[in-house]
């Protein structure tokens, strides 16, 4: 299980690599604003903040190190059939966002993502919407950051 745990923190790392450099691909940065104000400061800061964690816990599973959460694991069984499509949705959403925007894209990931992990009710469905829609106003109307624009964007009906 230790292995397993060292492979999968590699590989989430190095995920997180990989999107690091597609970000810097497709939206370059531009000197014309402060770099907290480029749509992609906020990726950028979480991807590195999973890489260094992902690095972080594969070199602990390598040394033979355990976390208080594997204690709370060992005995359960985990669960891939899960986890797997929930991992293949969070791609999808990473590849959609440049042609759909973001608005649109994190909808159908929440949407998506309840069905996956079997928790479509009520209340999740209304909290995933909420912290959607509160994440894009945040954004647009208060800190005044502009998504890139997208061909099938709903955010040019905003503008």
């Amino acid at each position: 299980m230790r292995i397993l745990s060292a492979v999968f923190s590699i590989a989430i790392a190095l995920t997180a690599a990989a999107f690091l450099f597609y970000i810097h691909v497709l939206i370059p940065y531009s000197g014309d604003d402060a770099y907290f104000r480029q749509p992609n400061f906020f990726p950028i800061v979480t991807l590195v903040l999973v890489l260094v964690l992902g690095l972080g816990l594969s070199i602990k599973y390598a040394w033979g190190g355990r976390l208080p959460l594997d204690e709370e694991l060992s005995g359960s069984k985990l669960h891939f059939n899960i986890l797997g499509p929930l991992a293949a949705t969070f791609i999808g959403y990473i590849l959609l966002v440049p042609w759909t925007g973001y608005l649109l894209t994190t909808l159908l990931f929440g949407c998506v993502a309840l069905l996956v992990g079997r928790h479509l009710n009520m209340r999740s469905a209304i909290s995933m919407l909420l912290l959607g829609l509160t994440l894009y106003l945040v954004f647009v109307a208060y800190l005044d950051v502009w998504f890139p624009e997208a061909p099938f964007a709903l955010e040019r009906l905003v503008k």
